[in-house]
């Protein structure tokens, strides 16, 4: 197949310079307004001459309605448009931005002894884990009569990620007693609480919007409408392992998908809506590459204080940024680069690993980390 056009991306049109859609420069706007008074009265304007304060004042109310017009179209495409102005283009291509969500669990009620009869907990009973982070339970639940636990789903009573990562046994507080009920302590790790969608993301999601409108199942249709189902998904892989059957593998921005975001994304891919109805969805896990990074850092004398914390912050936010792809390729040069630019640094060894070509369903994640300084002479 021949080779694809060289295109621009959504992030080189982002950066390179605003166009102008309305004359702005006041020095341009008065010459031009001079030239106009000049060429219908035949008069040359000094700047002393009344017609001339008229003039600067004309040019000030013009740049200000060129600049309010400027801001106006600009928040019309998607490339420049924030917040409601993003929202607004949005919905011209039926993409909306993704609300926050709350995280979900499930917990395990355990009675203080065996009953014969049974013991019903209300839906909406809100369980804790400490005074701040509030589950309620989504349906009642009826423990039956000889059993001394009984399991139910809670969803966080706010939205966001604040609610996420709840280890087993965290949500252990009830805040509305149940009769015969002594105890409670989730069983799954919660997950699936997400901020509102960034511009950042949502820009995006707009831009390849086209994407989703064809029901031929292509692998990019897959990727947009597996990242419709939560802000909390930063990548996507999907592999046709043989004709009918696809593989999807979504990576989190906090790493590797839990089982129930795996069964939202299945779910929202309903045969009947989504997809192609012959094809067959499967979720796959990521995998996560550990890169254990050792360098030695040659620093000018009298040079080395605060160095070792700047090369480690820098080293952690490279990797932050692999971290949220899928197959990404890890150059230990961008490493080297990096500590290279700090004040005082004359050499750098390291980081003890090669350059790697990651696996498409991989993301890296960085290990162990040692940063060794070397105070040098300055020659």
């Amino acid at each position: 197949m021949a080779d694809q056009p060289a295109t621009f991306s959504l992030d080189e049109l982002r950066a390179a310079a605003v166009p102008d859609f309305f004359q702005r420069d006041t020095a341009k706007i008065k010459k031009s307004l001079v030239t106009k008074f000049e060429a219908e009265t035949g008069r040359t304007l000094y700047p002393a001459q009344t017609e001339m304060f008229f003039i600067d004042l004309l040019t000030y109310v013009v740049s200000m309605v060129a600049e309010g017009a400027q801001a106006a179209v600009l928040q019309n495409r998607a490339i420049w448009a924030e917040g409601r102005h993003l929202d607004e283009v949005g919905a011209n291509v039926s993409t909306y931005r993704l609300k926050a969500q709350p995280a979900q669990s499930n917990v395990r009620f355990t009675l203080s002894a065996i009953r014969a009869t049974a013991v019903i907990i209300a839906q909406g009973t809100r369980v804790s884990a400490g005074s701040d982070l509030i589950f309620t339970t989504a349906k009642e639940l009826v423990i039956a009569a000889g059993n001394l636990t009984g399991d139910v789903d809670v969803t966080a009573d706010q939205a966001g990620g604040a609610y996420n990562d709840l280890q087993l046994g965290q949500i252990e507080d009830i805040l509305d007693p149940v009769a015969f009920v002594s105890a409670v302590a989730n069983v799954l790790i919660s997950d699936g609480g997400a901020d509102i969608e960034s511009d950042d993301r949502f820009r995006i999601r707009i831009a390849n919007a086209f994407e989703r409108l064809s029901k031929g199942g292509s692998r990019q249709g897959y990727i947009e409408n597996v990242k419709a189902v939560s802000a909390l998904i930063s990548d996507v892989e999907v592999i046709r392992t043989q004709p009918g059957y696809i593989e999807i593998t979504p990576l989190m921005i906090d790493g590797v998908s839990s089982n129930l975001m795996d069964a939202e994304i299945l779910a929202y891919l309903d045969a009947e809506t989504m997809i192609p109805m012959g094809d067959y969805v499967s979720i796959s896990k990521a995998t996560n590459v550990i890169f254990d990074v050792v360098m030695t850092l040659k620093v000018t004398q009298g040079m080395a204080d605060g160095v070792q914390d700047r090369a480690e912050a820098l080293i952690r936010d490279r990797f932050a940024e692999w971290r949220l792809s899928l197959g990404a390729q890890i150059a230990p040069t961008a490493l080297v680069e990096a500590v290279r630019a700090i004040a005082g640094v004359v050499g750098v060894t390291g980081p003890a690993f090669d350059f790697t070509d990651l696996p498409a369903t991989s993301f890296a994640q960085i290990g162990a980390l040692a940063i060794n300084i070397e105070e040098v002479e300055n020659v």
